[in-house]
C-alpha cells in the first residue's frame, strides 16, 4: 500500500514510518473524560478548538520551527475543529453494528456504545513566488466517525474523509497539490478489513479492499487517539506502547506514548456557549510518535523513520467554572511538513479549546 506524508492530514494520521511489531495486551482506559464515571446513555460532549499556524512552536525537548528550506515559501492555515461524543444504546443501529463482534460485546460490556464524530475545517493559504497576487487557497477538511465500546475503548467501525492540500518539493522549487480519500474500517473478533469508498486522484496501487488479522481489545482506531489519550494511564518520564490502527497503514501500528512534563496553561474557554472566561489550569504533557520500526520492516523510503512526534495537553486540574473535571486535551500541537526529499518542517497546527459543553440525561 502506498504511503504518503500529508501536511494537514497528521491531525489524524500516523506520520512516517514501517511496521511496528509488539506482542498483544488487552487494553484498559479509565473514563476520566467523565469525572471517571460510567457514562450513561444520551450523555453528549462537544469540544471545540480553535486552529492556526504555528512556525516556531516549542515545548520541553520538542522543536517544530520552520525549516530554513522553506525561508522563502509563505503560507498560513487556520480553522475550527470541533469534536462531538455521543454515549448510546447498545442495541443502536450504526455501521457493522450486526457483526460479531458485536455479538461479544453485547455479552460482556456496560451496555453503552460511544460514537466520536470529529471534524477540522481550514482555510489554508500558499504563496510560493512571494508575490502576494499569486496566493493560492484551499478549503481542506478532515472528518471521522468511530464506533467503540467498553473499557478497551474495542472499536467496530470507523470511516474517515479528507479532501486536503500538501506543499511538495518539484524541480524548480515546490508546488501545491490536493488529495481527496474515504476510508472505512469494519472490526470484527479475529480481523479487520478497509475499505477503500473514494481516491482522488486516482491511484492504481489503492486496494479496493484489504484485510487484517489481529486480535480485537488489543488495539484502537486512529480516529479514537485524542480520546483514548485522556483515560490512558501513564507515570511521569515514562513511555508506554499504545497499538494504533489506521487505513493509512493497514497493519497495526505502535505508537510510543510518553508523559514528559506538567505545564500550567492559560485557557480562554466557554461552557455551553457561553462568556469566554480565562483560567489557569494544570496540563498532563504527553507526546505520541510512531515506534521504531520492527526487525525486517522498512519505512517510507526504505529506512526505519519514526516520524515526528505530536504534543497533547490533558486536563489534571479541577475548574467547576469552566471545565469541570474531565480531563480534556486543553492543546494539540500536530507537526506539518513538506513532502520533499527530507520533508522539511513547516511548524505546527495548534488546537486551543475555545468551548465545552457536555448533556448528561
Amino acid at each position: 500500500m502506498k504511503k504518503i506524508l500529508t501536511s494537514l492530514l497528521l491531525v489524524i494520521a500516523l506520520l512516517a514510518g514501517g511496521c511496528s511489531c509488539s506482542s498483544e495486551t488487552t487494553l484498559s482506559f479509565g473514563n476520566e473524560w467523565n469525572n471517571s464515571q460510567a457514562a450513561t446513555v444520551g450523555t453528549r460532549e462537544t469540544l471545540t478548538y480553535e486552529v492556526s499556524l504555528s512556525e516556531n512552536y516549542s515545548s520541553g525537548d520538542y522543536n517544530f520551527s520552520k525549516s530554513s528550506t522553506l525561508e522563502k515559501i509563505k503560507y498560513d492555515f487556520s480553522g475550527i475543529y470541533t469534536s462531538t461524543l455521543q454515549v448510546l444504546d447498545l442495541l443502536a443501529d450504526f455501521p457493522n453494528s450486526d457483526g460479531a463482534l458485536m455479538d461479544e460485546i453485547s455479552q460482556n460490556s456496560t451496555n453503552t456504545v460511544y460514537h466520536l464524530r470529529t471534524r477540522l475545517d481550514i482555510t489554508a493559504k500558499y504563496n510560493l513566488s512571494g508575490n502576494d497576487a499569486d496566493e493560492t487557497v484551499y478549503n481542506d477538511f478532515v472528518q471521522t466517525d468511530v464506533y467503540f465500546s467498553g473499557s478497551s475503548l474495542t472499536p467496530v467501525y470507523s470511516c474517515i474523509e479528507s479532501k486536503y492540500s500538501h506543499l511538495i518539493g518539484a524541480d524548480s522549487g515546490y508546488k501545491t497539490n490536493t488529495t481527496h480519500t474515504k476510508k472505512e474500517i469494519l472490526y470484527d473478533k479475529t480481523s479487520y478489513v478497509i475499505n477503500t469508498i473514494q481516491t482522488e486522484p486516482e491511484d492504481t496501487t489503492e486496494n479496493a479492499s484489504e484485510t487484517v488479522n489481529y486480535t480485537y481489545r488489543t488495539a484502537i482506531d486512529n480516529a479514537q487517539l485524542l480520546f483514548a489519550l485522556r483515560g490512558f494511564s501513564i507515570k511521569k518520564d515514562n513511555t508506554t506502547s499504545l497499538p494504533v490502527v489506521s487505513p493509512s497503514y493497514g497493519q497495526t501500528q505502535t505508537l510510543n506514548v510518553k508523559y514528559y512534563d506538567d505545564q500550567e496553561m492559560k485557557i480562554n474557554a466557554s461552557k455551553n456557549g457561553g462568556v469566554k472566561e480565562e483560567s489557569t489550569l494544570t496540563a498532563k504533557c504527553v507526546s505520541f510518535v510512531l515506534s521504531p520500526s520492527g526487525s525486517g520492516c522498512s519505512g517510507l523510503m526504505g529506512n526505519t523513520t519514526t516520524g515526528t512526534s505530536q504534543l497533547v495537553y490533558v486536563q489534571s486540574s479541577v475548574n467547576q467554572t469552566v471545565t469541570e473535571n474531565r480531563a480534556l486535551v486543553l492543546r494539540y500541537v500536530s507537526p506539518l511538513s513538506a513532502i520533499d526529499g527530507t520533508y522539511s518542517r513547516m511548524g505546527a497546527l495548534v488546537y486551543n479549546l475555545t468551548d465545552y459543553s457536555v448533556v448528561v440525561p
